[in-house]
């Protein structure tokens, strides 16, 4: 079984990356790329390297880390913009990905 081409791989990451604070199914990703749920979850992660799910939520960590930069906003309101349902669930993604939470990650980055 062969992976994503070049062009869905382009076509999904946009699609992903214009509704972080979505919820977008398999099936949508599927549809996009002309696949069945579970070909294109397969392909995806031959790719990619990682399931779609996970690929969204190193996504929004990293759009996160951007907006942490900004000592003004607070930690509620970098989950909400990063697409996280809130700061409870960012906070434990976060610091499983980064290993650190979002304040430690904050307080390191602003030095």
């Amino acid at each position: 079984m062969g992976g994503l081409t070049p062009l869905q791989v382009r076509q999904v990451k946009e699609l992903i990356s214009a509704n972080l604070d979505g919820d977008i199914s398999i099936d949508a990703m599927a549809q996009l790329c002309g696949l069945s749920s579970g070909h294109f979850a397969r392909a995806f992660r031959k790719t990619i390297g990682m399931a779609p799910h996970q690929w969204l939520l190193q996504r929004r960590i990293a759009i996160a880390q951007q907006l942490l930069r900004n000592a003004k906003l607070s930690l509620s309101e970098v989950a909400l913009a990063s697409g996280f349902v809130d700061q409870s669930h960012f906070t434990r993604v976060f610091g499983r990905i980064t290993g650190a939470s979002p304040g430690q990650w904050r307080k390191t980055a602003l030095g």
